[in-house]
């Protein structure tokens, strides 16, 4: 499309009459039927956005149309992206944003084909965002997907992203959860090495804290007395310089 407009060619290869309408993105302005060389001859039916035409069985017609320009650029995902960190999984997107943008609807599910929203976060004309799910079975994979609404309720859906399990995994094991009067954990390590252990609220504060233990090469079991614990959720904590073990965990 050019300064004199967009010219639009329809070729109907049935043998009936057909009509038919083209629904541009941005309202037209003026609409002209041409001949095969561009040459204006009348004016064509038009009305906002939709160019309406008949065309006549083996035929060819052409049109010129002019449009107004859309002040709103469409929205942009140029990053989509997933990591396991610490037993959560890290999702994070960049995109580029129009005027017309609303908000994202960041869904989850776990084969791929039925998913659920898990939040929205709206359009802040920021290049980047980002969420922690919390929420997750580690021992499972899981996929991701956004879709991209805008104001007028339009939406798509990006690209399909898969946060795999985390190979260490097996590596540290909290049993059984929810916990009651007792909170059991197993970890494997690779030397001897001694550990922080403590317990968090889910804002952060700590609420118990273990004496360290000096874990073994192999497996190591380690068992910590909650009977006094609230009913909640909670966040268990083992870590060194070296590792980082997080599970979240609910007290029943």
């Amino acid at each position: 499309m050019d300064t004199n407009g967009a010219i639009v060619r329809v070729w109907n290869l049935a043998n009936t009459t057909d009509n038919a309408n083209f629904i541009f993105n941005d309202d037209i302005t003026d609409a002209k039927n041409i001949t095969h060389i561009e040459t204006d001859v009348s004016a064509a039916s038009f009305a906002d956005k939709t160019l309406s035409t008949s065309v006549g069985k083996n035929q060819l017609k052409s049109y010129r149309v002019k449009l107004v320009a859309s002040t709103a650029l469409p929205i942009r995902l140029t990053e989509f992206t997933g990591v396991k960190q610490n037993g959560i999984n890290k999702i994070t997107w960049k995109a580029e944003e129009g005027i017309d943008f609303s908000n994202y609807s960041l869904e989850r599910s776990e084969d791929g084909n039925t998913f659920i929203e898990i939040t929205t976060v709206n359009g802040t004309r920021s290049t980047s965002y980002g969420y922690d799910d919390t929420n997750i079975d580690e021992l499972k994979p899981y996929y991701y997907r956004l879709k991209l609404v805008e104001k007028d309720g339009s939406f798509f859906y990006s690209n399909i992203i898969l946060v795999t399990v985390d190979p260490h995994v097996k590596d540290f094991l909290l049993y059984h959860n929810p916990v009651h009067s007792e909170l059991k954990f197993q970890v494997i390590l690779d030397k001897q090495a001694r550990f922080d252990v403590w317990i968090n609220d889910i804002t952060g504060k700590t609420i118990l804290k273990a004496s360290p233990p000096l874990f073994e090469a192999g497996n190591n079991y380690f068992t910590i007395n909650t009977s006094n614990l609230p009913v909640g959720t909670y966040v268990l904590i083992v870590r060194n310089p070296e590792k980082k073990f997080i599970r979240k965990f609910i007290k029943q």
